[in-house]
């Protein structure tokens, strides 16, 4: 589970990202903030989150021909995060914790 989850560099700024939105979302914002941020084809964020949905990180359903991601409760999610923070830090951008 430990390298479905953590092996790959987007599944990280994925898993920060959902965390941050505190909202459902479709895949393509998944797929645009992932194109924007880690510079990802739609079709490896689509099996990113597929990844998560096996984990039970998130709950997915249809609306109409869209497919609709909610995040249900683990405690991976923290660990999304810790990850986000700790790169930041090493490449010396702030953390959410120290920006205003």
């Amino acid at each position: 589970m430990a390298k479905n989850l953590f092996g790959r560099a987007l599944r990280v700024a994925l898993g920060e990202w959902i965390d941050s939105r505190n909202s459902a979302f479709y895949l393509t914002e998944a797929q645009e903030a992932m194109k924007q941020t880690v510079n990802e084809f739609p079709s490896n964020v689509t099996t990113a989150l597929e990844v998560f949905v096996k984990c039970g990180m998130l709950d997915e359903s249809r609306i109409a021909t869209r497919r609709y991601f909610t995040q249900m409760e683990s405690p991976f999610w923290t660990i999304f995060v810790s990850i986000d923070q700790a790169l930041n830090t090493s490449r010396g951008q702030p953390t959410d914790a120290a920006r205003p």
